[in-house]
């Protein structure tokens, strides 16, 4: 029998101790004659518990010089105590349990940081330090810049202890299947090497002045853009005797924003010359020179410099420089009072209005009144009885143009008369 009963024994005498121990205790094993059961006789078993040892973490990932606090738990005895190693011997480790990774890692490798328990030499636990030469670039980014170059851009890596010296670029049109497409010491490339609406994987490793090579890293894509599309809906309209209005529908992208359209004018629809860059889809040329036809064509461009096909080809003429009033015709039906009448001149704008000239010989005309367009006639009501004025018409246009000098026409007045009532006479005697 046992006492107290921990643990178990057999009929044979086999004892077996319990399969957990938590403190150290004695057990009692009790042999009772069975010809006279007041006649025993008693063996004794220290039962100690098992040591056991753990460490945390259990894992770490570690750059140069970096370091890593390990703790060590020791079960099963009253000796806590621990002694640390390493297998491979790489780095140090203290014997409060601190790990310092190597000051260069010249290549990834696992390192073994063994605690081995002070009172049982045969109980250890081990942690795993996985070393890292250069990391991986981070933070990639392929920009379509034009229909034949992808901007590269990223972080630099960080060092696995020697300095970083260079990076390839890898590029595929598969994510699966990169090949090495250059090797540069920035944290940027341009590939000019694309096709237009071709989609291209891209990746990027960096290598340390040791020629170690860190992990690629993630895998970015682009797709390199096409032209934009010829603007459409071209129209030319004249606004005036030097200006046309051009405008058009903006042009479709073929990936990057539009960023300028070039407008392109001639004076025959094939001696072309670059007239103006604007922004939006519209433009005053106010350049021109009256009753002229002038052909237009408008080209887009896009952020990255990528130019469409030329627009169709629209003209326009100006509008016509208005002529000089015809048909001049002065009358004076009193010593007082000369009329005038015209005939309306042709013109490209509305006409606006008229300026009456009047002058005492044909080389000293000065304005006289300005009377509006719907008008052909007008009377002059400030002239001398006797008196010979010359008088010409300009008339002037809704754009500000003036009109020649209608031919001049010269009219006398009447002098005053003088009737007999006025001296007095009456009747028919005189």
């Amino acid at each position: 029998s046992l006492n107290p009963v921990v643990g178990a024994i057999t009929s044979a005498g086999l004892y077996t101790a319990p399969a957990s121990i938590s403190s150290s205790q004695n057990v009692n094993v009790i042999a009772t004659s069975s010809a006279d059961s007041t006649k025993t006789a008693t063996a004794t078993v220290n039962l100690q518990p098992t040591v056991s040892v753990a460490v945390s973490p259990t894992s770490a990932t570690l750059r140069a010089s970096q370091t890593q606090q390990f703790k060590a738990t020791v079960t099963g005895t009253s000796n806590l105590a621990v002694t640390w190693s390493l297998n491979p011997v790489v780095g140090a480790i203290t014997s409060a349990g601190l790990y310092t990774a190597p000051a260069s890692i010249s290549s990834s490798q696992n390192v073994n940081v063994i605690a081995t328990s002070a009172g049982d030499t045969t109980k250890t636990a081990t942690a795993t330090v996985n070393l890292q030469g250069p990391a991986p670039p981070a933070n990639l980014v392929a920009t379509p810049a034009s229909t034949s170059t992808v901007a590269l851009t990223w972080s630099a890596a960080a060092s696995g202890g020697l300095p970083v010296q260079n990076y390839r670029v890898y590029r595929g049109t598969t994510s699966s299947n990169l090949s090495q497409l250059a090797i540069i010491s920035q944290t940027s490339y341009t590939d000019s090497t694309v096709t237009a609406a071709v989609t291209y994987y891209y990746a990027v490793a960096a290598t340390d002045t040791a020629e170690d090579l860190s992990p690629i890293s993630a895998v970015v894509k682009a797709t390199v853009p096409t032209a934009p599309s010829a603007p459409t809906g071209l129209l030319a309209t004249p606004v005036s005797n030097t200006t046309i209005s051009v405008t058009w529908s903006a042009a479709a992208s073929g990936g990057l924003p539009i960023q300028n359209y070039y407008v392109f004018r001639a004076t025959t629809s094939s001696t072309w010359s670059h007239l103006a860059t604007v922004a939006q889809p519209a433009y005053t040329d106010a350049s021109g020179s009256s009753a002229t036809e002038y052909y237009y064509a408008v080209q887009a461009a896009d952020s990255g410099g990528d130019l469409s096909a030329m627009s169709a080809t629209v003209s326009a003429t100006t509008l016509a420089l208005l002529s000089a009033p015809t048909n001049l015709v002065a009358s004076a039906p009193s010593n007082v009072e000369v009329n005038l009448n015209w005939t309306a001149p042709p013109s490209g704008m509305p006409l606006a209005s008229y300026s009456i000239c009047r002058g005492t010989s044909i080389s000293s005309l000065t304005s006289l009144k300005v009377v509006p367009a719907t008008l052909a006639s007008t009377t002059d009501t400030t002239v001398s009885p006797g008196t010979t004025y010359y008088y010409g018409i300009q008339a002037k246009d809704t754009g500000g143009n003036i009109s020649p000098m209608s031919p001049v026409v010269v009219v006398t007045t009447p002098t005053n008369v003088v009737s007999l009532e006025d001296f007095g006479a009456k009747g028919d005697g005189i």
